[in-house]
Order: C-alpha cells, then structure tokens, then sequence
C-alpha cells in the first residue's frame, strides 16, 4: 500500500518520494515568494504533487473539529482544506501523513489519529484542547464563544489551553 501525504505549504518546497503527495488550490495560493510558487508549479505540472479540492462534506467535518479543540480562530481557509483534504483521503487509505509545521493543525491531526511530520519546526507532543478567558475578571468562555470581547468588562478575549493531554492517554480517553 502506497502512502499518501496531504502537504501544507512547508511539505510543498520538498515533498517526499515515497508516495503520494496531494494539497489544495488555496495552499497553492498560500505560496508567497516568486520562487517557490515556480517550483511548486513544476511540481504540480509534473504529477509530483496532485491538487484536489476537498468535499464539502469534508469541510464541514474539518470546521467541526477545529471548533472541538478550539483550534478554529487561528486557522485559514488554506488550513482547513488541507484538513478536510486528510479527511477525504483517509476513508480511501488509512495511512495519511500530513506535513505541516502548524501546531494548530497538528494538534487537530494528533486528536484524530492522522499522522503528521513537521518539515522545519517541532513535533507537538499533546493534544490541547482550548477556551477563552477574560485577562482582568477571568471569565472563562467555550472556544467557540461568538465575541471576542468579554461581556462583563469588555476587555478583549484571550485563548487559554485547559486540557492536555499525550496521544496515549487520549486513546484511552476516547474511541477516535
């Protein structure tokens, strides 16, 4: 069975040889600098790199997600397709690795059994789980809560983590 790697933009500048390797149109618009973009072109035009809109199925599973963890206010349009991308490509083959650096992707990743590889940065070690406070008065609000202002002092909202857990004890914890 082939791997299939699902690339951020990090995966994009080198993508591995052994497999498979897939990313979305808006990780392609993600790409910054002239050079890069050049490459990744090659790549994409050679078949080295398949570009594949996720589902909207899948999309919608993977806001569900980044919402659970608390993950989804620092998370681009470009993040979650590549996590809705994961997704989809899952229910095909089971063995999925996603390269990204973003440790609010790994997180999410780590918290689903998918597996991810930094390219350039850290490995998270535990799953984080999120919600918001209040820095004066200390009013604690669901990740999700829909304002980023406190309503009792106003004061801007900050993100807090309130759980963390290793990918051991979450297996043991829950049926992902």
């Amino acid at each position: 069975m082939k791997r299939i790697y699902v690339l951020d933009v990090s995966g994009l500048v080198n993508p591995p040889m052994d497999g498979e390797s897939y990313t979305t149109p808006e990780i392609i618009e993600e790409i910054s600098e002239e050079l890069k973009k050049s490459v990744v072109k090659t790549r994409v035009k050679s078949g080295e790199v398949k570009v594949k809109k996720p589902k909207s199925r899948y999309l919608r599973i993977a806001l569900r997600e980044a919402k659970e963890t608390g993950d989804l206010e620092v998370l681009s349009k470009a993040d979650l397709s590549i996590l809705a991308l994961a997704l989809e490509l899952r229910e095909i083959d089971k063995e999925i690795i996603v390269l990204t650096d973003d440790f609010a992707l790994q997180n999410i990743f780590i918290k689903l059994g998918i597996d991810t590889k930094p390219i350039f940065g850290k490995k998270i070690e535990k799953v984080i789980m999120w919600k918001r406070i209040c820095p004066i008065c200390r009013t604690e609000y669901p990740a999700d809560y829909p304002s980023d202002f406190c309503p009792e002092c106003g004061i801007k909202l900050t993100r807090k983590a309130f759980l963390k857990m290793s990918v051991n004890e979450l297996r043991g914890q829950s049926s992902i």
